[in-house]
């Protein structure tokens, strides 16, 4: 079984949350958030997968965990 698609929202303290969308068998976006001037040396990212859904869901297994996406590299410039 697949998702077909995972929607993530991203938002940073002052700042929009940036929605992105994950569709299965289309490429990976990269995402970029920018940072709002003076925010200081520690940075609150909130992340939001209202599609997260659970392998018990799926039918792949008892795990009851809502899982949405991985994060392979997380970088700051």
């Amino acid at each position: 079984n697949q998702v077909p698609l995972q929607r993530v929202s991203i938002g940073v303290k002052g700042r929009q949350p940036v929605q992105y969308r994950f569709e299965a068998g289309k490429p990976v976006p990269i995402m970029v958030i920018d940072l709002p001037p003076g925010i200081g040396s520690e940075v609150q990212i909130d992340l939001s997968l209202p599609d997260a859904i659970s392998p018990q869901q799926l039918g792949l297994g008892p795990d009851a965990r809502q899982l949405g996406i991985a994060i392979k590299t997380l970088e700051f410039k």
